[in-house]
């Protein structure tokens, strides 16, 4: 190999082993000095070598590039399968929750019912709505569908409370408020008060007299002071 003029007037040498020039002994502005044959000392500039190595330096920038565009396309895909393998343990209540955190809304559908309002509590099998109509406690398990509808309000912390939707039925008998009870596909309904919760039922009073409904039927119930 034959060395060439570098734009300074020195004489650039090059090398047959990458070694042999990372090698070299730097000078302060990152160039090498080499000892030339002949009995003569030349300063050598090697400004490929003057820099710290990147890992991807020998590649071709094309190739570079596509590498770059294919680590970013498998981590989407790897994110996405992520937030899809989160989504498949979620269950009702779970979004719920997520409603009440973001401040967003949430509208049911039982049958030709639907229902809209602010979530105020969720866990387990039992989601409580506020309403225009009064407050709703649904029981999940019994509805057809439920959609969140995001709202520009601030998010709300989950209050505790009870664990399902009979142990929330047993505390509004408590209450001796009017409900109106709503069954699974929305046809039915009741309206009276909670006289006791049974093991799988309640039993209402209503004007027509004492109705027991099982606990597994109803879909959702409402109390407040527009319920007659």
């Amino acid at each position: 190999m034959q060395g060439y003029s570098a734009p300074c007037g020195e004489t650039v040498q090059p090398f047959r082993k990458w070694e042999e020039a990372w090698a070299l002994p730097r000078g302060e502005d990152g160039t090498s000095c080499l000892h030339v044959a002949g009995g003569r000392l030349k300063r050598v500039v090697v400004a490929s070598m003057s820099r710290t190595l990147d890992p991807l330096e020998p590649f071709d920038p094309l190739l570079r590039r596509r590498m770059e565009a294919r680590a970013r396309r498998e981590f989407e895909v790897a994110e996405s399968e992520a937030a899809l393998l989160a989504a498949r343990r979620r269950r009702l209540a779970d979004v719920a929750w997520e409603a009440i955190q973001s401040g967003s809304r949430i509208r049911i559908r039982v049958g030709s019912r639907e229902l809209a309002g602010t979530p105020l509590y969720a866990r387990n099998d039992l989601m409580t709505l506020e309403t225009g109509n009064g407050q709703v406690d649904v029981y999940l398990p019994n509805i057809d569908a439920l959609s969140v509808v995001p709202e520009s309000t601030l998010g709300r912390s989950v209050p505790k409370g009870v664990e399902t939707f009979r142990a929330r039925v047993s505390m509004l008998q408590l209450s001796r408020k009017r409900m109106e009870i709503v069954c699974r596909g929305g046809e039915t309904r009741f309206s009276g008060e909670i006289e006791y919760v049974a093991r799988d039922h309640l039993s209402l009073r209503t004007s027509l007299g004492p109705v027991l409904i099982a606990l597994e039927a109803v879909a959702y119930l409402t109390h407040g002071a527009n319920i007659r």
